[in-house]
C-alpha cells in the first residue's frame, strides 16, 4: 500500500491530492468504486489481483481520506502502507500538517519509507511496471540494487523524518524517484533536498550517495566513479561511517564544525590498467587521489546546500549539544559563512585477480 501528497493543481478551495494504491483485498468488495478511484495495477484477465488506485482532494489530508472512506465502503486498512510519496509543489504548511497526521493516524505503521518524486503522483502510482512488479515491490529493488549500483537510494522512515522536522535536527534528504525513459519503469534520478518542510533543490545520483553518507552518519555506499592520471577508476565503496563535530571557533566566535568521512571501498576494473596486489605504492597513490577527489566533492555539496539554507548535512545536530545557547534560527542565519572543514580517509583494496 502506498499513500502520495501533491498539491492541486488548480487549488480551488482544496489544497491537498491525495491519493492511495491499495491491494484489491483492502478495498471494500476488492474494488475501490466511485469517484476518481480507478484500477491501477496487475495483469490480465484472470492473471494476479490489481491494486487500485483512488484520489481525492481536500483542504487537508483527513478531509480526502474520509471522501474516500465513502467511496471504498469504509474501510482503507492503513495497518498495510509501506510508503509515503511527496509529490513536487506540495507547500511547508501542507506537508507538515500531512505529516503531522499521519503521525496521529489511527493503525499507520510509523515505519512506512518515504520517497519524493517530480512525476504526477497519481500517474506514478497507476504505472504498470513492464516487469510485472508492484508498485512497491519495484521500490524494494531499487533500495536493494543501489549498493551494487550508484548508491543514490535510501528511503528514510516516517518517524524519522518528522523527529528531525521536530526537533529541528538539520534538515531532510528524500530519494528522488521518476519514470524510465520509456516510461515503463521506475528509476531513482537523484535527492531532493529540503529547507524545512520545503523543497528547495536536487541532487544527482553521485552526490546523492555522498550526501547520504554525511547526513545519516552511515551508509552502505555504492559504485563511485574517478579519474585520476588521464584514466577513469571503479571504485565500490562498501560502507561510509562519519563524525561530525565542533572543532572550535574562529575569530568572530562563529563555530567551526569538522566532518570525517571513513571509508571502505574495493577498486574495480580498471580499463586494463594494471594495479599490482604485492607492491601497494600505486594502490596508495589512487587512494591519496580518491579522498582527495571526495573532499573536492563534499565542499562543491555544501557550497549547493548553503545556496538553497538547508542543512541537509545535518551540521546543527552535532552542534547544539556542544553550543546550546545558539538556537536553529540563529544557525541558520551564520550559515553561509559557517566554515567546515572535511576530511576523507579511505581503505582502498584491489578486488579481482593478479595481474
Amino acid at each position: 500500500m502506498a499513500l502520495g501528497l501533491e498539491p492541486v493543481k488548480d487549488r480551488d478551495d482544496k489544497d491537498i491530492s491525495v491519493t492511495i494504491m491499495m491491494p484489491p483485498t483492502r478495498a471494500a468488495g476488492g474494488r475501490a468504486g466511485g469517484g476518481q478511484g480507478e484500477e491501477g495495477q496487475g495483469g490480465a484477465e484472470g492473471g494476479p489481483q490489481k491494486a487500485f488506485v483512488v484520489e481525492e482532494k481536500g483542504l487537508f489530508l483527513e478531509d480526502a481520506v474520509e471522501e474516500m472512506r465513502s467511496k471504498v465502503g469504509g474501510i482503507i486498512d492503513f495497518s498495510a502502507l509501506e510508503f509515503l510519496v511527496i509529490g513536487n509543489g506540495l507547500g511547508p504548511d501542507d506537508l507538515w500538517r500531512s505529516l503531522n497526521t499521519v503521525l496521529f493516524f489511527r493503525h499507520i505503521p510509523l515505519a512506512s519509507l518515504v520517497l519524493a518524486t517530480e512525476e504526477d503522483v497519481g500517474k506514478l502510482m497507476r504505472l504498470s511496471p513492464a516487469s510485472g512488479k508492484t508498485f512497491s515491490e519495484v521500490l524494494s529493488g531499487l533500495q536493494a540494487q543501489s549498493r551494487q549500483g550508484l548508491g543514490n537510494v535510501y528511503f528514510p522512515m516516517t518517524w524519522k523524518v518528522m523527529s528531525i522536522i521536530r526537533n529541528e535536527a538539520g534538515d531532510i534528504v528524500l530519494p528522488l524517484m521518476g519514470l524510465t525513459e520509456k516510461g515503463d519503469g521506475l528509476e531513482a534520478i537523484g535527492t531532493a533536498v529540503y529547507d524545512g518542510a520545503r523543497r528547495a533543490g536536487r541532487l544527482g545520483p553521485t552526490d546523492s550517495m555522498l550526501l547520504y553518507g554525511i547526513a545519516w552518519r552511515k551508509h552502505l555506499g555504492g559504485t563511485y566513479i574517478m579519474r585520476h592520471a588521464g584514466r577513469e577508476f571503479s571504485v565500490r565503496i562498501i560502507s561510509m561511517k562519519t563524525k561530525v563535530s565542533v572543532t572550535g571557533t574562529n575569530v568572530g566566535g562563529m563555530p567551526r564544525i569538522g566532518v570525517k568521512l571513513s571509508v571502505a571501498a574495493r577498486l574495480l576494473d580498471s580499463g586494463g590498467y594494471r594495479v599490482s596486489i604485492a607492491d601497494r605504492s600505486q594502490l596508495n597513490e589512487l587512494k591519496a587521489a580518491a579522498e582527495r577527489d571526495l573532499e573536492n566533492r563534499l565542499r562543491e555539496i555544501l557550497v549547493k546546500l548553503k545556496e538553497w539554507n538547508s542543512d541537509a548535512m545535518r551540521l546543527y545536530h552535532a552542534l547544539r549539544p556542544k553550543m546550546p545557547s545558539i538556537s536553529y534560527d540563529e544557525f541558520k542565519r551564520m550559515y553561509p559563512e559557517l566554515e567546515v572543514d572535511f576530511e576523507v580517509s579511505m581503505d582502498l583494496r584491489r578486488a579481482g585477480l593478479l595481474r
